[in-house]
């Protein structure tokens, strides 16, 4: 039986674990004033249990993330900082936010890099903006700093589309694309005039075809209301709407120009309007 000042060390210790995932270093533990054979006589009687050389569970449900990331940091020692994905997950975790580990940017660059293919690289890019871990600024900084040894260009490629800094890339590119399979060459930037006024669609062929390149901004607030009015109002009209998604286009290209091609087939067997 422990005696009342132990007990009320080892529940100190149990609340502080719970900003650490249920997870502490025997250095922690003593400064609760919990010594080696307190902590010995609880992890053998079940109520804690050891994990590794320097890692004591306090709470023995399930680990989760972050447990499992401070028990790393633990028993890797000397600075150690979670990177990766896993810095990416406890950064969005608030119990993370004591958690050493590699800034956003960096983790999601690196994270890309260590990916074990190009759309699981393209996916650790583009979330972690979708979700306000990091800017599009962010990552571009990260990238001259940290331009790592795998997948520079892919990842350089990717980056930029994620920031969608120059729009016009994504339209150029479906025009190479198109060139490499001798696909007729469509015209970029065709004004339009709809019930909202004035707009420009990427590109069009005359056979009545428009493709629009959806970059990021075309996620955020009320674009994805006017992109849907112009498109309904595009269609109206006659055209056959195709949309390509800027990752889409590094990761599918071959899938989706052989959508273009399928439907400036299907457009030239059409009766004139």
């Amino acid at each position: 039986m422990i005696s009342e000042t132990i007990r009320r060390r080892v529940e100190c210790a149990e609340r502080l674990s719970l900003d650490h995932g249920g997870v502490l270093s025997r250095a922690q533990l003593r400064s609760p004033g919990i010594e080696r054979g307190a902590t010995a006589r609880l992890v053998h009687d079940r109520r804690w249990a050891a994990w590794g050389r320097h890692s004591v569970v306090t709470h023995c449900a399930e680990v989760e993330l972050v447990g499992a990331c401070w028990r790393a940091v633990h028993e890797v020692g000397g600075g150690a900082l979670v990177d990766g994905v896993s810095a990416l997950r406890a950064a969005g975790e608030a119990a993370g936010a004591g958690l050493p580990r590699t800034r956003p940017a960096i983790a999601a660059l690196r994270a890309a890099q260590w990916a074990v293919s190009d759309r699981q690289a393209a996916l650790y890019l583009a979330v972690p903006v979708q979700q306000r871990l990091v800017t599009g600024a962010q990552l571009e900084a990260a990238l001259e700093q940290y331009p790592g040894r795998r997948r520079r260009a892919f990842v350089a490629t990717i980056v930029a589309d994620v920031v969608d800094g120059a729009h016009s890339l994504g339209e150029l590119d479906v025009a190479a694309l198109c060139r490499r399979r001798r696909l007729p060459e469509p015209e970029r930037q065709v004004v339009v005039t709809g019930s909202g006024g004035r707009s420009y669609l990427d590109v069009r062929w005359r056979e009545g075809l428009v493709v629009e390149v959806d970059g990021r901004q075309h996620l955020e607030g009320l674009a994805p209301v006017q992109d849907m009015l112009r498109q309904n109002s595009v269609s109206m009209s006659g055209d056959v709407v195709l949309r390509i998604p800027l990752l889409g286009m590094r990761l599918e290209p071959d899938a989706f120009v052989d959508q273009v091609e399928a439907a400036l087939t299907l457009l030239r067997g059409r009766a004139p309007r």
